[in-house]
């Protein structure tokens, strides 16, 4: 008797990259200037050799931007014989989308997803999880073969290896004929992402894997596992569901991983990119983005009302990684932000960290009273609306932060009352060295 298969899974592929050409210092254009990410045109736009921008058919997300467009990627990737690949207990393998995506600026990522039919090969996988689920992905990462193309002619390759070959594509089809002398490394290839769904009575996952997945409803939980596949570093996102899981909390769930997963890789590659010496970044350029970064952290992950309630199926990429993997991140791109600012300084001056000289004597006196009166949060209200520059930005987004982590110790108990009226003091004289005063 022919077994029946027990459940479809689907396999979903990243490779996010950092290109860091848009923050070069550079005297020409060196990259196209089309797509345009910001407005995107829908079959006007195009990436040579890839494939025109197309509108998402089922809209992009509420949460994260650029998400509603991409470019169709059919034209840089091909599956080859897809149908007939030989993977035990594994059948019926379907393409089910290809395409290329952009922050427009310095992130960008090829996806691909197919599906396949489990005739049992996760029953083995169960008995021995760590030894034959890596076993497994490894025969998936070199028998399912990919052909990508190139300039002169198509490379044959598997997942394992496609993602050198795309990022070089990408390359080439993006980039202007300049004289500019480039860095040799413009373009950095993060890690391999695989988001795997497969319905939670086929696999049974480790009890220590199991405690440490996101509950993301009773019908949908999250479990992350890393592993060198191959010597490629990869992260495996495994969504498990059964058969009342909600299609479109499961898609919101599943575009929210991976887009987290590229805004970590796209932000780990950028900081070590940003350590070589011998790259001339334009300061100004590097500083909006990693600023853009950085109240994508402080604003839309860790404070932003919405987060909170939409907390089954949005979350960041913080909950992703250990906590001394979210510290090293945040202090990186805190040290790198310092070194540009002494740079700034020594370009436009002092003053111009401050809004001295920006409101007459008698604003500033006025602002000075009311922090004396403890009315902290009114002027950085104030200030937000009269900031005009990136590193005052930063530095009130910073102080907004720690103020209101004190407001909620305070409120929780979770600070003595000496400690806290330290804290409030400082945060009241560092508001004043926003006036030229010393803080």
């Amino acid at each position: 008797m022919k077994p029946t298969p027990t459940s479809a899974v689907e396999f979903h592929i990243q490779y996010p990259f950092c290109d860091i050409r848009k923050l070069l210092e550079t005297k020409e254009e060196i990259i196209r200037p089309r797509p345009d990410w910001e407005i995107p045109k829908a079959g006007q736009h195009f990436i040579q050799y890839f494939g025109h921008v197309k509108r998402r058919a089922r809209g992009g997300h509420p949460f994260f931007p650029k998400e509603d467009h991409f470019v169709e990627g059919k034209g840089g990737l091909k599956f080859l014989k897809l149908e007939k690949v030989d993977i035990d207990k594994i059948s019926k393998l379907t393409s089910m989308y290809r395409r290329l995506g952009s922050d427009g600026t310095a992130g960008a990522r090829y996806e691909y997803g197919f599906e396949f039919e489990d005739f049992g090969r996760f029953e083995e996988i169960n008995d021995n999880f760590y030894v034959k689920f890596n076993e497994f992905i490894e025969e998936v990462f070199t028998k399912v073969k990919l052909s990508v193309r190139t300039e002169n002619k198509d490379k044959a390759t598997s997942i394992a290896n496609a993602g050198k070959y795309i990022t070089q594509l990408y390359q080439s089809a993006t980039e202007l004929e300049s004289n500019e002398k480039l860095p040799r490394k413009v373009i950095s290839r993060g890690e391999i992402g695989i988001f795997i769904r497969v319905n939670k009575e086929v696999l049974k996952l480790p009890k220590e894997i199991e405690e440490k997945s996101i509950k993301i409803d009773e019908h949908i939980s999250l479990a992350l596992y890393r592993h060198q596949f191959l010597n490629k570093p990869t992260g495996v996102f495994i969504l498990t569901t059964d058969s009342k899981a909600n299609p479109k909390l499961l898609r919101s769930v599943r575009i929210s991983v991976m887009r987290m997963f590229f805004e970590h890789q796209n932000l780990s590659q950028l900081l070590s990119l940003c350590r070589n010496p011998r790259i001339k970044f334009n300061f100004d350029e590097l500083d909006k983005y990693l600023l853009n970064k950085l109240k994508y952290v402080e604003r839309r992950v860790k404070k932003n009302e919405k987060v909170a309630e939409l907390r089954q199926h949005i979350f960041s990429y913080f909950d992703l990684i250990s906590p001394h993997e979210t510290e090293a991140l945040v202090k990186t791109m805190g040290q790198i932000r310092a070194q540009n600012s002494n740079k700034l300084v020594a370009y436009i001056g002092e003053a111009s960290m401050t809004f001295k000289g920006r409101f007459t004597n008698e604003e500033t006196e006025r602002f000075k009273k009311w922090i004396g009166k403890n009315k902290v949060e009114e002027v950085i209200q104030m200030l937000e609306k009269s900031a005009t520059s990136t590193e005052i930005e930063r530095r009130l987004i910073l102080l907004k932060s720690r103020y209101n982590e004190y407001k909620a110790n305070k409120r929780d108990g979770l600070i003595t009352s000496s400690k806290a009226t330290v804290e409030f003091n400082q945060i009241k004289l560092s508001l004043l060295g926003f006036f030229g005063n010393k803080d």
